[in-house]
């Protein structure tokens, strides 16, 4: 299982991480060239390219991943002018393992659908990325937004705001970085799963028919119960812990059955924009002690509505 999971999630990262590798080309070369890449050293591997220097869109109709997996249906589009950046990703995944029981197989990820507009407004430029995920067990909803400036920026096409952020991204350096700034503006995710718990306590039931019920919901009564003790040793303040602690409650709930949806928002308190030079020493120390990670969770209001 581990190993067609990692075959599964490595597909959809190469996929959903493509970046423009030379933003000085038209939205065909950009859609062809990246769709040759991903089906790179792939036996028999075809595509179908259209469109033009504005607007185009590459398509394929199957790619394996192994003997018992492939993705297929695949679509990468961009579209670009002097302000806009925009690139769309849809994909179909499909797993038939007969070492793997049904209601199993029924948790994985079978549709995939990506939009990530972009623009450039004066020295800064916005992004936003919406990925939905649909399984026969749940719908998933994850959002981002956020922006960059930089006086590199101003009075630049897109095309080469772009440039500039490949630069930094291969670079890395402190030097490369100092003339940036981020704000990491907005994040959402949203779950529908109408009777999940169910479902996963059925699946996990056919591994051991001597597994209840009341041991499934206390097993995630427990990683509810556990969430606020890690915040504690992270030192968040009482609100953050509070609130996370409502939006893991909701997730719980969905996992029993009790709720069937929830939405759960984190947006930035400060509209101050942070240094992005400051970026690798903050993830070394990141590296060094997870749990402080928990305490940039003090920097957003988080919401939660569940039903």
């Amino acid at each position: 299982m581990s190993k067609l999971k990692i075959g599964i999630y490595s597909a959809i990262m190469a996929l959903c991480l493509i970046v423009p590798v030379n933003a000085k080309t038209s939205a065909k070369d950009l859609a062809e060239k990246n769709i040759r890449e991903l089906g790179k050293g792939t036996e028999n591997f075809n595509y179908d390219c259209e469109g033009n220097d504005a607007k185009a869109s590459c398509t394929i109709k199957k790619l394996i991943i192994d003997q018992h997996s492939y993705i297929s249906n695949i679509k990468l589009a961009y579209t670009i002018d002097n302000k806009n950046y925009d690139t769309a990703l849809s994909f179909d995944i499909h797993v038939a393992d007969p070492n793997i029981d049904a209601s199993m197989l029924e948790m994985l990820p079978k549709h995939v659908n990506c939009i990530s507009p972009t623009n450039t407004q004066g020295s800064i430029y916005k992004a936003q990325i919406t990925c939905d995920i649909v399984s026969p067990v749940y719908t998933l909803q994850l959002k981002s937004a956020g922006s960059m400036e930089s006086q590199k920026f101003k009075n630049q096409d897109i095309e080469d705001i772009i440039s500039e952020l490949e630069n930094i991204i291969t670079e890395d350096t402190h030097d490369a970085l100092k003339d940036f700034k981020i704000d990491p503006r907005e994040f959402a995710i949203q779950i529908k799963a109408a009777k999940m718990g169910d479902k996963l306590f059925n699946a996990i039931k056919k591994q051991d028919s001597t597994y209840t019920k009341e041991q499934y919901n206390a097993a995630i009564n427990m990683g509810v119960a556990m969430v606020p003790v890690g915040l504690a040793d992270a030192q968040v303040s009482e609100a953050t812990m509070n609130q996370v602690t409502k939006a893991v409650t909701a997730l719980g709930d969905i996992a029993t059955s009790k709720k069937q949806q929830a939405t759960i928002t984190l947006k930035r308190k400060s509209g101050v924009m942070l240094e992005l030079a400051d970026l690798p020493q903050l993830l070394k120390k990141i590296d060094n002690d997870p749990l402080s990670l928990l305490k940039y969770l003090d920097e957003y209001q988080i919401s939660v509505v569940a039903r």
